[in-house]
């Protein structure tokens, strides 16, 4: 990626399942971590060209991602009886 957190680059990572995001940047103290985890639905994403290793966003893209959680239905599947 060649980028370096102590020149105030932010780096956001989000799992597969667009459930868990995380934040680390650097503030005065040292580095800083925020994880957010949805309980229900998924991050919804700018579209980005999925061959580069890293897309630069705006403070006010990142606003609305954390922002705009897109509902999703999920079918549970019927547990069997254990006997």
């Amino acid at each position: 990626m060649k980028r370096n957190v102590q020149d105030g680059e932010v780096f956001i990572f989000i799992n597969r399942n667009l459930t868990i995001m995380k934040v680390l940047h650097l503030e005065h103290g040292g580095l800083v971590i925020y994880h957010k985890k949805l309980e229900n639905g998924v991050f919804k994403l700018p579209t980005f060209d999925e061959t580069i290793t890293s897309q630069p966003i705006s403070w006010q893209d990142l606003m609305a991602i954390v922002s705009n959680v897109k509902p999703i239905n999920r079918r549970l599947k019927k547990r069997r009886k254990s006997t």
